[in-house]
């Protein structure tokens, strides 16, 4: 910085009227950024670490036991919902991400069971499918 020490606290040069000012007159401040956009040589590369930025996780695999309780949980919501009782159910499940292989994040929702498609694998809860094998962790409660 030493060998600025001179300069740094002047003012920029004027030029009014000579032979220099006449060959280059002064840019407005949107001209002069119109000739440096072109220079964002990275393009697209913020919405790239953007996305980067996002926290995802690996799929836990429940262990036997954690499977096995996740398991019964839902079976005893099945029953409980086709014998019409209302059945409000706490659930940590994966979201894959849809742009990461095997990555998502866990996210846990609460509400009444509205539906079970035993058939496709998924249960219906808050207007939202969550897939049996997403399922972290399931809390019951019945309504009487």
């Amino acid at each position: 910085m030493d060998d600025y020490s001179d300069i740094i606290t002047k003012e920029r040069p004027v030029h009014i009227n000579d032979k220099f000012s006449l060959k280059h007159p002064k840019m407005s401040i949107a001209d002069r950024a119109k000739i440096f956009s072109s220079f964002a040589a990275l393009r697209g590369h913020s919405a790239y670490v953007k996305k980067r930025e996002r926290l995802t996780v690996e799929k836990i695999t429940l262990s036997p036991d954690d499977a096995n309780y996740v398991s019964d949980t839902l079976t005893a919501a099945a029953e409980a919902v086709r014998q019409g009782l209302d059945v409000y159910a706490s659930i940590t499940f994966f979201v894959p991400d849809k742009e990461r292989k095997n990555e998502g994040c866990y996210t846990e929702t609460s509400g009444y069971i509205k539906k079970f498609n035993t058939d496709m694998g998924y249960l219906k809860i808050n207007d939202e499918n969550i897939f049996f094998t997403d399922i972290y962790s399931i809390y019951l409660t019945e309504k009487h």
